[in-house]
């Protein structure tokens, strides 16, 4: 139940989904992703998953993943 009041936001606008693979890292490792379309006001999603598969899809590892202080900025 949600609190009272409160009430999800919709998302509007031109937006666009981008998708990056960043390739295969161990231990903590920081990553800047920049483009001049970014600004302060960018709405950031940062989902993280293991794979891929053989056949292209995503699985349920023994690795754990932590997003940190996802910030956008103008570029």
């Amino acid at each position: 139940m949600s609190p009272q009041g409160v009430r999800p936001e919709e998302l509007s606008g031109l937006g666009y989904t981008y998708r990056h693979n960043w390739g295969l890292w161990n231990g903590f490792v920081r990553f800047d992703l920049t483009s001049s379309t970014y600004t302060a006001n960018t709405r950031a999603f940062v989902p993280v998953s293991e794979g891929p598969t053989a056949s292209g899809g995503k699985f349920v590892g023994n690795a754990r993943y932590l997003v940190y202080n996802v910030a956008p900025e103008n570029g």
